[in-house]
């Protein structure tokens, strides 16, 4: 899939919303660069982790918006769990 534009934004932990704007091929991807983004930012406070979502809107003719978990984000970061 070709990169496209990404608007990923979260809420930190004072309640205020944070958007940026990134290049992924993937949802997960971008959800991954904006939080990277997002943390290295000065004006972001703490960006609670587990089911706090970052929404992702794909810029597009039509913009499609997805949700993923900081929790999903981390698991998908993983990779595939080895066998015991």
């Amino acid at each position: 899939m070709p990169s496209k534009q990404c608007r990923v934004s979260v809420t930190d932990s004072s309640g205020i919303e944070h958007t940026v704007t990134v290049e992924a091929d993937s949802v997960y991807l971008a959800a991954a660069r904006g939080l990277a983004e997002l943390r290295r930012h000065g004006w972001v406070d703490e960006i609670p982790e587990g089911l706090n979502c970052l929404r992702v809107v794909v810029a597009e003719s039509r913009e499609v918006t997805h949700n993923v978990t900081v929790k999903r984000l981390q698991q998908w970061a993983m990779g595939p769990a080895e066998p015991g």
